[in-house]
């Protein structure tokens, strides 16, 4: 009797073991479903390869950091997962094309448009994800964009839109509808402008329809490290004595001293930006001479009295928010004086001499705006100044 229960007992045994053993194989089996994948060796025997045929596949989500109507840029966050497991992503491939080796990423969009991003597992499963921006501002004459780090300071476009940065620097802008600049001599053999200034500044008007000027004539700025850089205030006397090369360098280096964003760009003003403003200054003006062609309203000096007077301070040579085109210091430009009285000129090394173009009159010297003469850029004068532009790359 005793056996017979033993036996019943390790039978039963048996069979709750090999049931549980079938619960254990389904439950696994319906967790990783497999196929079976049949393969020939060389030898002709079949072997036999479990092989996963569910993967997980990524997924992206987009997200703008602001939905506000006519805004100048868009932070689209680009985040991809495999059900939250962002070890399992390989990449994310931006719209243009780039491969970044993440799985979140914050891209910066300017206009507006479809942009669709990808993303790719190290299973190599791949999947898209298009969003479309239309909260950008257009871009446009009339509508500024104004670089990071500045603010608006007052001014409507028509008649002279002001910017000021960190360090009260103040720039105007000039706008231009149709993105080409203007040159009125362009036809004269005897000038000509191939500057970087001026090529740089071509192709920016051509893609954001304007430019900032300098509302004043460039004065001294001292970033406080020892950096003299050129600077755009108010109520400063001008940066005079300074021959071509000065102030072209001065007014390059005013971007990185001042830690401007990377894409905006100081140079000294050249004669495609010096035309093209004196072009619109003259439409707000009123009566029948242009601003450009006269000589009644900058600071040429009266009787012996021919001091330079602080920037802006002169209210008569104040057009479109813009001071002192006219007068109070002649200004160097990066246009080139190709000839002086017919001939070419030679230094006593009988290196060529190199001549540039001054601007305008001044305190002691009554001429128009418009006004070319050429100088030897190592010429230097107690009233020749100069004035910088600011623009977009």
């Amino acid at each position: 009797m005793g056996n017979l229960k033993t036996f019943i007992i390790l039978v039963l045994t048996i069979l709750i073991l090999a049931a549980a053993g079938f619960l254990v194989f389904n439950i696994l089996n319906d967790q990783n479903p497999a196929e079976v994948v049949t393969n020939k060796t060389s030898s002709g025997k079949k072997v036999e390869n479990k092989v996963s045929n569910k993967t997980k596949e990524p997924v992206i989500k987009l997200t703008v950091d602001t939905e506000e109507p006519n805004v100048a840029k868009v932070i689209v966050h680009v985040l991809a997962n495999v059900e939250n497991d962002k070890d399992s992503i390989k990449s994310i491939i931006l719209p243009t094309g780039d491969v970044l080796n993440t799985n979140e990423y914050d891209y910066e969009i300017t206009a507006n448009g479809e942009y669709t991003f990808s993303t790719e597992t190290v299973n190599g499963e791949k999947t898209s994800q298009t969003i479309n921006i239309v909260n950008i501002a257009e871009i446009s004459a009339y509508n500024p964009y104004i670089p990071e780090g500045f603010s608006y300071v007052g001014g409507e476009v028509d008649t002279g839109y002001v910017i000021q940065d960190a360090h009260g620097n103040q720039f105007v802008w000039v706008p231009i509808p149709n993105g080409y600049l203007t040159r009125n001599v362009s036809l004269n053999g005897e000038y000509s402008d191939t500057s970087t200034s001026a090529m740089n500044l071509e192709n920016s008007v051509a893609k954001y329809y304007g430019f900032y000027i300098g509302r004043f004539e460039s004065c001294q700025y001292n970033v406080g490290d020892g950096t003299v850089c050129a600077g755009s205030l108010g109520g400063q006397i001008p940066w005079t004595n300074v021959d071509f090369l000065t102030a072209s360098q001065a007014c390059s280096a005013t971007a990185t001293a001042l830690n401007y964003p990377d894409d905006i760009e100081t140079d000294l003003i050249n004669s495609f930006a010096w035309d093209t403003a004196l072009a619109w200054m003259d439409e707000n003006v009123e009566g029948a001479n242009k601003y450009s062609e006269a000589i009644t309203f900058g600071n040429y000096g009266v009787g012996d009295n021919k001091t330079i007077l602080p920037t802006g301070d002169f209210k008569s040579d104040i057009v479109n928010n813009i001071c002192d085109m006219a007068g109070n210091v002649r200004e160097w430009t990066a246009e080139t004086y190709n000839e002086q009285n017919g001939k070419k000129k030679t230094g006593k090394d009988k290196s060529q001499i190199v001549y540039r173009v001054v601007r305008g009159g001044c305190a002691r010297l009554n001429l128009k705006p418009s006004t070319r003469t050429g100088y030897n850029q190592e010429t230097s004068d107690e009233y020749w100044g100069f004035r910088m532009i600011l623009f977009k790359k």
